[in-house]
């Protein structure tokens, strides 16, 4: 009986330690995980910003050069390839919203019809 005991006791003690030291050696792992997906996070925002702000200034020049036609095709080209993006990636609300919001806009603009066009005869080919 006392060696039934001792065998308990010892594994009660081992389960003990065993967890100590795997938390003690899991939270370093968790941490660096969570440092990894903000800095992911973090990324994706400073590489739209860095695409957003050439987009937009190469639009801005356009404009104060007064050439806004040059300006329409620029971001409709812009609008077209993000669209295509899209279609690429699985259906959600917000994905159909906004393929619903660019084809709403193509019926004012002439040079989105006609980007969103070129796409699709591309990719009939």
């Amino acid at each position: 009986m006392k060696t039934w005991i001792q065998i308990l006791v010892t594994g009660i003690i081992g389960a003990v330690i065993g967890a100590v030291v795997g938390f003690g050696a899991a939270e370093p792992v968790y941490q660096r995980l969570i440092r990894n997906d903000l800095q992911a996070i973090a990324s994706k925002i400073y590489s739209a910003h860095d695409y957003a702000g050439p987009v937009s200034l190469a639009a801005l020049n356009e404009l104060e050069t007064g050439q806004p036609e040059k300006a329409k095709v620029f971001l409709a080209r812009e609008v077209a390839a993000w669209c295509r993006d899209l279609q690429k990636k699985p259906q959600s609300p917000e994905r159909e919203k906004a393929r619903s919001l660019v084809e709403s806009m193509s019926e004012k603009s002439q040079a989105l019809k006609k980007e969103l066009a070129k796409n699709t005869d591309n990719s009939q080919r």
